[in-house]
């Protein structure tokens, strides 16, 4: 079985590539920077599908990231709360034509 993780500097910008790991079951490996993303990266963690690693440490930033990769491949329950996350995401989908039609809905 192959195993994918995601390293990533937790944007809120880019968060479609957040959301695709997210969707597609793919735990996360997190480096926030500034601005909203420690906050996006403690609710992954909060979640269970994701850790952090501080760029504040730059002195062990390499073990720290090379040490979260492995922890998140070693243990599974960061693919499988990334399977359940996934699995709501994908429960809760609806086509652009329902949401058109439900933002239609919520002017009457």
């Amino acid at each position: 079985m192959m195993s994918i993780v995601a390293l990533m500097q937790v944007p809120l910008q880019s968060s479609a590539v957040r959301l695709q790991a997210s969707y597609h079951s793919v735990p996360m490996v997190g480096m926030p920077l500034c601005a909203e993303q420690p906050d996006n990266i403690v609710r992954a963690e909060e979640r269970g599908y994701a850790l952090s690693v501080s760029v504040k440490k730059l002195d062990t930033l390499a073990q720290d990231l090379e040490n979260g990769i492995k922890r998140i491949l070693r243990e599974p329950s960061f693919t499988a709360n990334a399977a359940r996350v996934s699995g709501r995401m994908k429960a809760h989908r609806r086509s652009p034509a329902e949401k058109a039609a439900g933002n239609l809905g919520s002017c009457w």
